[in-house]
């Protein structure tokens, strides 16, 4: 168990930082142009005297371990209205303590705010490998538009405190990442890109493509500093920052506590839909990837019994589920989508995701009043009709395979068994390829009730899927699997 940070002692560790920012040392640490400690304020410490803005739900809080921080949800952020310094074509370091198991976290960004992730804007994220061009997930990564990375190496994405660290030198021109005061870098491939006029830093807050939505979990202590830090000083800093009170448990097999597929780290996102009242459908899985409901929705007016609790009711107008910044699973990645829909109609989507271009969506929807997946071009459906008033559980899968199409590398089921191909989809060849420029959502068109809906990142098999639809998915998996 971490122990809890003794608060006196912080406050004079923040007196000694001062010292240590002010005279000279083994390690002694510049003071930086920017940081942020959250204690009750927003204030800025460092010389630039950029206080910052909350925005949202942003809301600062009081951490048993960390004392006072920044608490963010997935809907606000804290705006600091000033670029602060150059984050391209000049040396930096930022520096900040965070807790989350999100990836695609955005840590920090510097750009106009639009979220159109445009020439020469930045973002401090940690990786997401669906989003990040890359196989990391977890890691910490720094991206300028047309200006490449500086990918790390260790993972800072299990719900623990860590120290990150980034520094770009640019007179080498090398990028340098640290967590927990350890430097780890995986990639250097940074330009330097000079930052825009007129872009400013916001903390939380996602801009580019390459993160998942606003982030979510706790952020302390952010510094922003015109130097490259050396690893001296990042461990220094650490230390400073009351690094030597946050223990890092590292995880251990809980023989007791088996994955099923309710608890899967593979299960990315679950709505059970079974709130009573707000416009917030909450994210079951690990991943808290939250849907805002739109239009006159809510569960105040829309919330009634379901398969599995409470589900809701669409009117098949503008009443839709918008996953805020989360891009589903892209390009040609295996996956599983599972859901409990009841209607009498036969038409509308959903759950869809991806790019607007031709082929490059992933739709699961009603097609010719039967449900199957189009592609935005092609299209595969089942030959059941199933718009009979009664609940059925409907899945459609993506298998592992180098190039997939529709033909021979989607399943589609109907109550817990492989449903039989309409004749007219047979022979689609069309390829997945889905984009990642929108964001999943939940009903569009669709008239009726929709309950428990599950987007898995890998194939699953047909008894997990008749797991599901007899409500045993609470059961271990195969070790297997």
């Amino acid at each position: 168990m971490c122990r809890r940070v003794n608060f006196p002692i912080i406050f004079a560790l923040a007196l000694l930082l001062c010292l240590v920012w002010s005279t000279s040392s083994r390690a002694a640490v510049p003071k930086p142009v920017g940081f942020w400690r959250f204690e009750g304020n927003t204030a800025d410490s460092g010389s630039g005297g950029n206080n910052g803005t909350l925005k949202g739900t942003a809301v600062i809080v009081t951490d048993a371990q960390r004392g006072k921080c920044l608490k963010l949800d997935g809907d606000g952020c804290m705006d600091i209205q000033s670029g602060v310094t150059e984050l391209g074509d000049a040396s930096f370091t930022i520096a900040a303590w965070i807790k989350t198991k999100n990836n695609g976290a955005p840590i920090m960004s510097k750009s106009n705010g639009n979220t159109e992730w445009e020439e020469r804007e930045k973002e401090l994220y940690i990786a997401d490998s669906e989003t990040s061009d890359a196989d990391n997930d977890g890691t910490v990564e720094y991206v300028g538009h047309s200006c490449n990375w500086v990918r790390g190496e260790a993972a800072a994405d299990d719900g623990q405190w860590h120290h990150i660290a980034l520094a770009w030198d640019a007179d080498e021109e090398d990028g340098f990442v640290y967590v927990d005061g350890v430097e780890g870098t995986d990639y250097v491939g940074f330009s330097g890109g000079a930052d825009n006029d007129g872009d400013t830093v916001r903390i939380g807050f996602s801009e580019s493509e390459h993160s998942s939505g606003n982030y979510v979990g706790l952020i302390d202590d952010v510094a922003i500093f015109d130097v490259a830090l050396t690893a001296e000083q990042v461990v220094e800093l650490r230390k400073l920052s009351g690094g030597d009170k946050i223990k890092v448990i590292k995880p251990v097999a809980e023989k007791d506590k088996p994955i099923t597929l309710d608890t899967e780290p593979h299960l990315v996102g679950w709505w059970k839909f079974d709130e009573v009242s707000g416009k917030t459908a909450a994210d079951s899985s690990q991943y808290g990837r939250k849907g805002t409901l739109k239009g006159d929705l809510s569960f105040d007016n829309a919330s009634v019994a379901g398969r599995t609790g409470k589900a809701l009711k669409l009117d098949g107008k503008d009443n839709i589920i918008e996953i805020s910044g989360y891009k589903g699973i892209a390009g040609t990645r295996p996956r599983t989508v599972t859901l409990w829909i009841k209607t009498t109609s036969s038409r509308g989507d959903i759950i869809s995701w991806g790019s607007e271009d031709f082929g490059q969506m992933w739709i699961y929807r009603f097609i010719r009043g039967r449900l199957g997946v189009t592609l935005h071009g092609g299209y595969y459906y089942i030959n059941d009709a199933i718009h009979d008033d009664k609940w059925h559980h409907m899945a459609a899968v993506v298998v592992e395979a180098e190039l997939p199409n529709l033909h021979d590398d989607v399943r589609l089921y109907k109550d817990g068994t492989l449903a039989e191909i309409h004749d007219i989809g047979l022979l689609d060849l069309w390829p997945i390829e889905t984009g990642n420029e929108l964001d999943v959502t939940i009903g569009q068109r669709f008239k009726g009730l929709v309950d428990d809906v599950r987007i898995y990142d890998r194939p699953l098999s047909e008894d997990e899927i008749k797991a599901i639809f007899t409500l045993k998915s609470n059961r271990p998996l195969d070790k297997s699997k």
